[in-house]
């Protein structure tokens, strides 16, 4: 396993998240409610998701699948599988290789993408060009 990867998953279930992590061979599995509190320009979108993420343990060389659950039927971005679309491949891959962090990787790809959903679950706006536009500036959505 490489940089530290399992370290960095236990940080981020240390946070005040309701999630659990089960891990095989392969990789990990963090499954339950993520409790979220993000900041953009003022505007603060807080609740919780019911998610998954299956991390392999190759990872940065492998992209992790997120997966959340009880969204719009109506949203971008989501296949059948609640398996959710976070940005091109060659997007991810070049990202994981200037920072190859799960944390950091958490907060650019699946924070953005819990953003937008708060956002449409509430306006019934995809704002998906506000955050790949945050993105391109070099924004990260902190929780």
């Amino acid at each position: 396993m490489s940089y530290g990867l399992s370290s960095e998953i236990k940080q981020f279930l240390d946070s005040p998240l309701r999630l659990m992590m089960a891990n095989n061979d392969i990789g990990y599995i963090i499954q339950g409610v993520y409790k979220y509190s993000l900041d953009y320009h003022g505007y603060i979108a807080q609740g919780e998701k019911n998610i998954k993420l299956t991390v392999q343990k190759n990872f940065p060389s492998s992209i992790p699948k997120f997966y959340v659950y009880n969204y719009p039927e109506y949203i971008e971005h989501i296949y059948q599988d609640g398996n959710v679309c976070l940005a091109t491949i060659g997007e991810m891959i070049y990202f994981l290789n200037e920072n190859p962090s799960f944390i950091v990787f958490i907060k650019k790809f699946v924070n953005a993408f819990i953003y937008t959903l708060d956002w449409f679950e509430k306006y019934n706006i995809l704002i998906h060009l506000v955050i790949e536009n945050m993105a391109m500036k070099g924004y990260l959505i902190i929780i």
